[in-house]
């Protein structure tokens, strides 16, 4: 699986692709079939998630230096 961006006008949309190769009776790849999807709202959670995670850190730090 990869991630790649795919940019429409004005915005970048996210999008995770994935791929199987078809193989013949030789074992040569022949053709493959891939897949993409719009992971917008997965990188918006992420995006979100990070930034609680840093506002809790920061929120330890202080209360550690308080407490020092």
């Amino acid at each position: 699986m990869d991630d790649i961006e795919i940019r429409q006008e004005n915005r970048i949309i996210p999008i995770e692709s994935w791929g199987i190769p078809i193989f013949d009776d030789a074992g040569n790849v022949i053709y493959a079939i891939a897949a993409f999807q719009d992971i917008t709202v997965r990188k918006q959670a992420e995006r979100l998630l990070a930034d609680y995670s840093q506002t809790l850190k920061q929120q330890v730090d202080k209360q550690t230096i308080a407490l020092a």
